[in-house]
Order: C-alpha cells, then sequence, then structure tokens
C-alpha cells in the first residue's frame, strides 16, 4: 500500500466518512475507491485527493500532511524529499556574507598560555575540541601572505564552516584546502536528507565571501572515510599545530611537535592526491565567455533558475557598443569575446532547448534600473530605456511557447544573488561574492547535478505561471516602458 492509502484510511476512520459518500462527492466508482484504500488501484488525480480533502473537512495541517503523502506515492520518498530540499536551498539561498558566529568574528576563544611547550594535548568534550579549532585557525589567519589550513573531515559541522567565514576578517589570502568524501553509502539519510546538496549549504558561505577555499573530494564509501587518518575521522592541520579529532567532534588530540607536524602533512598531500577538485571557481569575464561557451548547452536541454529574465541573447552589437565603457582596457577584445558568446547563446535560444524560470519583480528591477546581473556592472553603463524595450520585445515570443516562465509562490521572490543553470552533463551556480564580483561556480558533482535537473525538469503548473500569462505581464512593461519614452 501506498503512504496515500495508508493516510486516507486513517483519516476515513478518523473522521467517520461513509465511503460511499466520499466516492460520490468525489465523482469516483465505490469500487475503484475500495481497491485504492487496498493499494490496488492506480492514484487519482490531483483535483480528486483536494475534493477529498475538503469532504473529510481536513485542517490545514492534515491537508498538508495528506498532500505531502500524496506527492510521496507519486514521486517515491526519497526522490520528493531531495526535491524538498532542493526548494529550501533555493529559498534560502544566501544574499551576501554574513557569518553566524556571533559578533561578527570576534575572538571568541583566547589563546592560552598553559598549552605552551605541551607536544600532545588530548581534549575531551566538544566545547573544548570547538576553543581549539577556534585558537589554531585565528592563530594560523594572523600569521600572514602565506597562512594555510588543510582539513579532512566531512562537510557536515557548522561550527568549522562558521568559524572560517570569520577569519576572513583577519587575512584576505588565507588559503583553505578540504578533503572530504561525496560517496556516502545512502544518497538520503535516515531524516530524508540529501548528503550532497547538504554540504552545499554549509560551504557556499565560503565562497560567497570571497574566500580562497579549494574543495576536494574522494571516491570511498562514507564509512571508510570516517575511519580517517590513523583511525580518526577529521584532521585539520596548520603550521603550528596539527588537529585530530572524533566524528562527533567530542573527542580530539592537538600536536605542536615539528616532527609530528611533518608525518601528518605529508598524510594529509598523500591523502589529497587521491581526490579531485570538487568546484571550478570562475571570477573574470574572459574566463566566463571562454568556459560557458564550450560548455555544451547548444545540443542540450537546459534549465536556468534565476529571478530576472535572461535577455542576455538578444543583445545586439549595437547596444553592447554604445554601453561597454570606452575606457575599459582591452576593449575591442572584450567586445569580440561578448558577441561570440552571445551569438551561441541566441542560436540556444533559437534552438528551443533552452527553459528559463524567473521572477516578476525581477523583471521590474531591470525596468528600473537597466542592470543585467549576468554581466559586471563595472565594465557598462546601466541600459537605456529603449534598449531595455527591444530587449523585453524580443522575449515575448519565447513567452508565448513557455520558454520563458514565471514561477509562483513559494518561489515569487528570490535573493538577487542566485542564478542556477543545468543541463544532465553540466551546470553552474552565479552569484556575487563579498567584494561585488560575479563569481560562477562550475557543479561538477554528478549526484548535485541530477538532484538540480530533476528539481527544475519536474517543475509544472503548481510552481510555475504559464507562458501565455508570462506573455501578457511582459507586454504590460513594455507598454509602461513605451509610456514613458
Amino acid at each position: 500500500m501506498s503512504e496515500f492509502s495508508i493516510m486516507l484510511e486513517e483519516f476515513i476512520k478518523e473522521k467517520d466518512v461513509q465511503i460511499s459518500e466520499l466516492a460520490r462527492y468525489c465523482g469516483i466508482d465505490r469500487k475503484n475507491l475500495f481497491r485504492l484504500l487496498q493499494g490496488k488501484e492506480n492514484l487519482p488525480e490531483e483535483d480528486i485527493v483536494q475534493k477529498m480533502s475538503l469532504f473529510m473537512k481536513l485542517t490545514p495541517f492534515e491537508q498538508n500532511n495528506f498532500y505531502e503523502a500524496y506527492q510521496i506515492s507519486v514521486v517515491g520518498r526519497e526522490r520528493y524529499f531531495m526535491r524538498k530540499q532542493v526548494l529550501d536551498l533555493i529559498q534560502h539561498f544566501p544574499e551576501n556574507f554574513k557569518p553566524t558566529v556571533e559578533g561578527s568574528i570576534r575572538e571568541l576563544f583566547p589563546e592560552k598560555n598553559e598549552t605552551q611547550g605541551k607536544n600532545c594535548i588530548p581534549l575531551g568534550s566538544q566545547t573544548e575540541v570547538n576553543q581549539c579549532l577556534h585558537r589554531i585557525c585565528l592563530k594560523e589567519a594572523k600569521n600572514g601572505r602565506n597562512s594555510k589550513i588543510c582539513m579532512v573531515m566531512q562537510a557536515d559541522y557548522e561550527f568549522i564552516f562558521d568559524l572560517l567565514q570569520s577569519l576572513k576578517k583577519f587575512n584576505n589570502e588565507l588559503e583553505i584546502e578540504h578533503v572530504t568524501c561525496m560517496d556516502a553509502p545512502a544518497d538520503i539519510s535516515e531524516d530524508m536528507e540529501f548528503y550532497n546538496l547538504a554540504y552545499l549549504k554549509n560551504i557556499l558561505p565560503l565562497y560567497i565571501s570571497g574566500m580562497n577555499y579549494h574543495l576536494y573530494s574522494i571516491k570511498e564509501d562514507l564509512q571508510n572515510c570516517r575511519k580517517g587518518i590513523d583511525g580518526f575521522s577529521n584532521l585539520l592541520l596548520t603550521s603550528e599545530n596539527a588537529l585530530l579529532c572524533t566524528s562527533d567532534f567530542r573527542k580530539g588530540i592537538v600536536y605542536q611537535s615539528v616532527e609530528i607536524l611533518e608525518y601528518f602533512r605529508e598524510r594529509y598531500y598523500n591523502y589529497r592526491s587521491r581526490g579531485e577538485l570538487r568546484f571550478h571557481v570562475i571570477d573574470n569575464v574572459q574566463q566566463q565567455m571562454a568556459v560557458l561557451g564550450n560548455m555544451g548547452w547548444e545540443r542540450r536541454i537546459s534549465y536556468a533558475l534565476q529571478p530576472e529574465p535572461c535577455l542576455l541573447s538578444f543583445l545586439t552589437p549595437e547596444i553592447m557598443e554604445a554601453a561597454v565603457y570606452k575606457e575599459l582596457p582591452d576593449r575591442e577584445r572584450m567586445l569580440a569575446l561578448a558577441s561570440s558568446f552571445i551569438e551561441n547563446a541566441r542560436t540556444r535560444v533559437e534552438k528551443g532547448i533552452n527553459f528559463f524560470y524567473c521572477t516578476k519583480e525581477a523583471l521590474d528591477q531591470f525596468v528600473t534600473d537597466g542592470r543585467m546581473p549576468e554581466i559586471p556592472s563595472e565594465i557598462y553603463r546601466p541600459l537605456l530605456p529603449e534598449e531595455r524595450t527591444k530587449l523585453i520585445k524580443e522575449a515575448v515570443h519565447l513567452c508565448e511557447k513557455g520558454k520563458f516562465r514565471f514561477m509562483k509562490q513559494p518561489l515569487e521572490h528570490l535573493t538577487a544573488n542566485l542564478h542556477l543553470c543545468i543541463n544532465k552533463e553540466e551546470g553552474y551556480l552565479l552569484f556575487q561574492n563579498i567584494k561585488g564580483s560575479n563569481v560562477y561556480l562550475i557543479i561538477n558533482d554528478r549526484k548535485l547535478l541530477m538532484a538540480f535537473w530533476d528539481f527544475l525538469s519536474s517543475m509544472d503548473d503548481r510552481l510555475l505561471y504559464t507562458g501565455r500569462e508570462t506573455a501578457e505581464y511582459f507586454r504590460k512593461v513594455i507598454k509602461d516602458l513605451e509610456a514613458g519614452l
């Protein structure tokens, strides 16, 4: 029996519902309803589920549980919760760097003289481990230009990521290397959490804060990784300290002798050599165009989810020539690269294999300020009202075809910092870091790609306005713009 059938049976008993009356109200055969309760009948259409909810007078809380059971039964339990987690990530994507360590990077734990001169210090509680983590990381950050922190640990301990973010105040050039395992025994944990999405949520602030952070993944079973180095799950290595601790961060040992540090440094680099860089970061326009132009978007169905409609493909050479600042270094080469990139984007759009999901409020913002987040603001002036009008007009026919669609609640309001583009083979996140620079995070993680692909490719009328409804709003915006010219 499906979860929906089980819950329906429970509500029928709890609410003392007559099956024959429920069947009559919903317009279905009584025998089919009995078969549904026995798990022998296909699931009903969504409108029937809504009628059932109304007839049984379910509370809002009960309605939510009833509908969730239905969706779980339709798509499967793991897929349902994975989509739910992707939705949560999209809704709560970080706007900018906001450290969660209280006091915005204050020194929580001052250095203690009693540890000096000791080569091996045991740590007997999570508090002591956290204090030691903070102390040695802060000390490394203050060491200067060549400061570096190396870690072997899973990406699920929030404290360490909050701590690492806080170090930027002390050293903009601090390098962080992080080795972790990506292959968990199961993609979904017992509490229905998709591991790869959970770690992405933890590390995103490091990229957004503009830190020199590099994540390497080892293709090993998570249980083997839990054994870690020399029996410990976690290692954090600086120029002066090596901290080993258990998987729950409740016990640990910190070493300070030069000989032991060299031993663990060798062990760390041997470990890292088995991994591959998980994300590729692009932080300049030239590299952006070179990499993204070769990602095969013209060959594969692709989805883009972002606040503003993707109008980049409608930019003309004339608009670019007029808008790009004359004093920009290497301007002609930049314009040539941009023209080629935009032409490729236009070809993809014309093939009809790209789908763009955006928000009304971001279109309104573009109408107001003439800015396109995909293009760094320092290289061009805001587009003029007539230029904005031209670009929006070009997109109307794509709305009619359902290629451009506005999103509904709960995605009606997105952080301006989120731009997600995905196909089955490649994808990237585009966001602005604390420095105001555009950063492309190329996603090399296959499981993450599939999670995002599954979510975007399954979006339907529950989350999206129709193409026709979207086109109507585009025409209204055009009319308002033309009235102001």
